[in-house]
């Protein structure tokens, strides 16, 4: 669980550092790509808002805002679709639905919200990504 926090925290607080924020943005990633299975609900839960704070909240009385074509958007932009393909229904119900209402409330993200989208096929066939046929199963019903 040490990689979760500590990436999270360097993530909230990399003060303008690109390399330290890539590499957050990096390991989080991976983390939710390889070992997403070890979050609990309220763990998963949390992520899922942190990301999309770090996607789409610019906080501009802070330096940890980065650009949304930034190497570091684009690792936490895949680390969200990653986030999605391998979240349950019952814990996020409709994120492309979430994602789309977002778009319209908040039409200076739109790019981000359509980075997000194109990103879900690219994890959906992620081989690192490990699907259980009940998974499987889902996604073909969706």
């Amino acid at each position: 669980m040490y990689a979760w926090n500590a990436s999270i925290e360097l993530l909230s607080a990399h003060k303008g550092n690109f390399s330290l924020a890539l590499f957050a943005a990096q390991t989080l990633k991976h983390k939710i790509v390889l070992d997403w299975r070890q979050l609990d609900e309220q763990a998963a839960l949390g992520l899922r808002e942190r990301l999309w704070s770090f996607i789409f909240v610019s906080d501009t009385t802070t330096t940890t805002t980065v650009p949304s074509s930034s190497p570091v958007q684009i690792q936490l932009k895949l680390a969200l679709a990653a986030l999605i393909v391998q979240t349950s229904s019952k814990l996020w119900p409709d994120p492309v639905a979430d994602l789309f209402m977002f778009a319209n409330q908040n039409s200076q993200k739109i790019s981000n919200v359509l980075d997000v989208l194109a990103m879900i096929p690219e994890q959906l066939s992620n081989k690192s990504i490990q699907f259980s046929s009940n998974d499987l199963y889902y996604q073909k019903c969706a």
